[in-house]
């Protein structure tokens, strides 16, 4: 129970805070927040980045090896191999990795000099990994042990072979957002929180009053107090914006930059987006706005996406002086908004139900393939309990037993993700799951 307990280290939030905003703000407030911004130039923050599903449309090893591509065009190793070879070839580049799942795949298959490099891109703060639990967690059918294990597995793993410790949580896809979650970062040491999905009325009347960044201070039970996060609400999605997507399954045109070429289209695309990042420096209260460029399995041609990154923000810094685009991480981001002084409206309870239509409520997902999840609490039971005995035979014998159920631990961590145990996989992952958990 004491290696549980472990990560429950409670760290004060990083945001300055002069004091509470509520709603109902003058329109004079809403004015002055806007004529802000359009006096300065608003920095865009592009945070180059991939959603690794640990499992969905196929099984997790089918999506690291880029098997059964007949299903979905995948394969993370891919993935991983074209950023490294990017991010090394152009100190300007960054990249932001969250599933640790996957990623230690990739890292104990690379060499040393690899693992060397990839330490001094980690160094220099150009990867950066959020998150960072073995898996995105579902927030509605998991249990809270289960939820810290695996956030557990992915930090002790980062920790051990890079030296770095998350401090921002990116749960951009689960299907609704719980109070106890946003506790639960706060108390892992994280500053920050973001994510994407949220009811549709709600993200609206957010969009209508500046409220898409907020301090979420639920109460905490092991505090005796509220907990503090600071929160944040993408505007698209985790998405680019629309007809920005240069992933290698999009249908998106290239920057074509050259004027000799027929189809050259550089001042129509740097417009729209320029109109795009108008429209939505409106809703925001900083002269900072985050890009998230990418989505499900991008980056699978690194060279491609990165290289119209590179005219996209080229062309549109040459063009425009109200806005500039740089690659950015989410640490960047918050450093910068941190640096603003502004003060945040607040939010105390959950973010369920998820609706992303009048009609399309996402909450079947909380009954979903209920087997897998009585089986998943099952083993998370039966682990619990031998990590009691493992910790005492620690304690009064000295001996490190954890490494005799790393695998379950591990794979417990895979069937906390949002496509897991929230049973909206597809059925042939869902036999693999509890194989895999099985064995």
């Amino acid at each position: 129970l004491g290696l549980v307990l472990l990560v429950l280290v409670s760290v004060q939030a990083g945001i300055t805070i002069d004091k509470d905003v509520h709603h109902g703000h003058s329109q004079e407030f809403f004015d002055s927040l806007k004529e802000k911004q359009r006096n300065g130039k608003v920095t865009v923050h592009i945070v180059p980045h991939t959603h690794d599903d640990v499992g969905w449309l196929k099984t997790p090893d089918q999506y690291y090896t880029g098997d059964r591509d007949d299903i979905q065009r995948a394969g993370v190793q891919y993935v991983l191999n074209g950023v490294y070879d990017q991010l090394m070839k152009d100190p300007k580049k960054k990249f932001t990795y969250v599933e640790m799942a996957f990623f230690q795949k990739w890292w104990y298959e690379q060499d040393d000099e690899t693992k060397k490099n990839v330490q001094m891109l980690v160094d220099e703060g150009r990867l950066q990994f959020v998150n960072a639990g073995w898996s995105m967690s579902d927030e509605a059918s998991v249990h809270y042990e289960d939820f810290i294990n695996n956030m557990k597995a992915g930090h002790d793993f980062l920790k051990k072979e890079l030296g770095f410790r998350p401090t921002i949580g990116w749960h951009i896809d689960p299907f609704g957002h719980h109070s106890a979650s946003a506790a639960l970062f706060s108390e892992m040491g994280f500053n920050a929180w973001f994510f994407a999905r949220m009811d549709h009325y709600d993200k609206d009347r957010r969009l209508e009053e500046l409220e898409m960044e907020w301090l979420w201070r639920p109460f905490n039970e092991s505090l005796g107090a509220r907990a503090e996060i600071f929160t944040h609400l993408m505007y698209n999605h985790y998405s680019p914006p629309p007809g920005f997507q240069f992933s290698e399954f999009g249908t998106d045109a290239p920057i074509i930059d050259d004027p000799r070429m027929e189809n050259y289209n550089v001042e129509e695309r740097i417009a729209n987006l320029h109109d795009f990042l108008e429209h939505m420096a409106e809703h925001y209260r900083t002269p900072h706005l985050l890009i998230p460029m990418g989505e499900d399995f991008t980056y699978l041609n690194a060279q491609k996406y990165f290289l119209n990154n590179d005219k996209l923000i080229k062309h549109f810094n040459n063009k425009y002086d109200d806005f500039e685009l740089i690659y950015s991480t989410p640490y960047d981001y918050l450093d910068a908004v941190h640096e603003a002084d502004i003060a945040w409206p607040t939010k105390y309870d959950d973010l369920f139900p998820y609706s992303d239509g009048d009609d399309a409520y996402w909450t079947g997902y909380f009954t979903s393939r209920a087997n897998l999840k009585g089986y998943v609490r099952e083993v998370s039971s039966d682990m619990i309990a031998q990590s009691i005995i493992l910790a005492i035979d620690h304690i009064f014998n000295g001996i490190d037993t954890f490494q005799s159920f790393q695998e379950v631990f591990n794979q417990m961590g895979v069937l906390q993700h949002h496509d897991g145990v929230s049973g909206t996989e597809k059925q042939h992952v869902a036999f693999d799951y509890a194989k895999t958990l099985s064995k």
